[in-house]
């Protein structure tokens, strides 16, 4: 977490609670915009060896975790609680337009890139009318209109997982416009919709 007003540094850590790049990265304003050099870490430098991989320690100083938004709520206890949402997709999945495969991508490819983006600490999962996924408590598919829910442990693994799927949600909206006109079919694709 970022250090709360007034918490002291501590002793050998910088004072801005960034870390200096390895040798042979550029200064201090990487990542640049856009996809990162070859070879370059996604997100920002590793740390020094010594330091924490993320900001300070948050204990034993006892402060806090950041204040969590509406867009998620807490689950489990302690420990196990979760940052966590959901994505109404606003599209029937049917036979011709697919839209379920078109978010999970073959053999699961989009979602396993999302979760490898976030530091593989993501889940991501579509149930709900016409996803196919079978509630485990009624072992069939839950009424609910289709959604592509998403939680996780880490906060920066959930901001991560929460922009790639609003990307490939906008993606797979473009795709429905596009196929839409091609058949002459009125609809359009929905808003992003939490």
């Amino acid at each position: 977490y970022p250090p709360p007003a007034g918490y002291p540094l501590p002793a050998g850590y910088p004072p801005s609670g960034g870390y200096p790049p390895p040798a042979g990265y550029p200064p201090a304003a990487y990542p640049p915009p856009g996809m990162p050099p070859p070879g370059y870490p996604p997100y920002g430098y590793p740390p020094p060896a010594g330091y924490p991989p993320y900001g300070y320690p948050p204990l034993p100083f006892g402060f806090p975790p950041p204040r969590r938004s509406r867009s998620r709520s807490p689950r489990g206890r302690g420990g196990d609680s979760k940052y966590t949402c959901r994505f109404f997709i606003g599209i029937e999945n049917d036979d011709d337009f697919r839209v379920c495969r078109r978010i999970i991508g073959a053999n699961g490819v989009k979602m396993k890139d999302i979760v490898s983006k976030s530091g593989g600490e993501a889940k991501l999962r579509l149930r709900g009318k016409g996803s196919g996924y079978m509630e485990r408590d009624t072992e069939e598919e839950s009424p609910e209109p289709l959604q592509l829910c998403i939680s996780c442990p880490t906060h920066d693994g959930y901001h991560i997982a929460m922009r790639c799927v609003q990307d490939l949600l906008l993606s797979v909206y473009a795709e429905y416009d596009r196929w839409c006109a091609d058949k002459g079919k009125p609809e359009r694709a929905p808003r992003i919709h939490m």
